[in-house]
């Protein structure tokens, strides 16, 4: 019975570190898409290169898609978890 109230206990705790791990993945992602924004706005759009790949398969949307206007907003999902970042300009 201890062995099931051990595992009652530690179980769930495995799955919310899972979570944890994931969240810093779609964070990460979402955060490389506004810094290629905010890297775009400062360079010549004729010379802009292509938007990151993540290699881990996350991937993030960006709000307006050209990177253009008084707020830019950036959500990554990685493995089923979103996470977003924005940014407002005065």
């Amino acid at each position: 019975s201890i062995s099931l109230a051990l595992s009652a206990v530690f179980v769930p705790k495995v799955g919310l570190i899972t979570e944890v791990k994931n969240s810093v993945g779609a964070l990460f992602a979402a955060e490389s898409g506004l810094e290629w924004c905010l890297y775009n706005n400062q360079i010549i759009p004729s010379i802009t290169p292509s938007p990151p790949a993540m290699s881990n398969g996350a991937t993030y949307q960006l709000t307006p898609p050209d990177c253009s206007g008084k707020s830019l907003k950036a959500v990554g999902t990685f493995r089923g978890v979103t996470r977003a970042f924005q940014v407002d300009f005065p």
